[in-house]
């Protein structure tokens, strides 16, 4: 005599549909995963660019899409917040007004495999107030955007995050029109 055991149809669909995003995306960056860049690795004075090429994540110079400067790659430098520690941060600045022909830091990336939101964390390292912008571009070529403004010498206290209403962000940007910006803690959520 035989068991029979009987799954419902939507329990089949859902271990199938389970299956086949693990198939597609062995390395972990499919639906509901998550994936965070801290540069803690990285040596100070290193140009962030394809280190995480692994997780599908390359930073690369701009421009990627328009209404960012087009900007150049940026240093990784040890937390001005917590000297310390072996924490590392992306130093972002912009020169533009103060040099001529001069090209701002702006953290660029381009993504593999297309995030529903992204999450980055900002400091300022100036004296004042500084404003800081995440713009993002989904496949389509649309962008969306969040602007905070970042309180000087406050720690890395800002948290910047844009949200896709599918997965699939392709491409973003941080960066500061003017004044000097660290950030940390890249956040990519993969999880629709």
């Amino acid at each position: 005599m035989s068991t029979y055991i009987h799954i419902p149809v939507a329990a089949r669909c859902a271990a199938c549909a389970l299956a086949l995003t693990l198939a597609a995306c062995p390395d972990g960056t499919g639906p509901g995963s998550v994936t965070t860049i801290t540069f803690d690795e990285l040596a100070e004075n290193t140009k962030v660019g394809e280190q995480y090429g692994e997780l599908g994540v390359e930073f690369v110079p701009g421009p990627l899409f328009s209404g960012v400067p087009r900007g150049v790659l940026p240093l990784v430098i040890r937390s001005p917040f917590a000297p310390e520690t072996p924490n590392r941060v992306v130093l972002i600045h912009s020169l533009t007004p103060l040099i001529e022909n001069y090209d701002p830091n702006v953290l660029w990336c381009r993504l593999a495999f297309p995030a529903q939101r992204v999450q980055v964390r900002a400091g300022s390292v100036s004296g004042g107030d500084i404003v800081v912008r995440l713009v993002t571009q989904d496949a389509a070529g649309n962008l969306k955007h969040d602007e905070q403004t970042v309180p000087g010498w406050t720690g890395m206290s800002t948290l910047l995050t844009v949200e896709a209403d599918l997965r699939e962000i392709t491409a973003f940007a941080v960066y500061a029109p003017t004044g000097i910006v660290v950030v940390d803690d890249v956040t990519l959520d993969h999880y629709r």
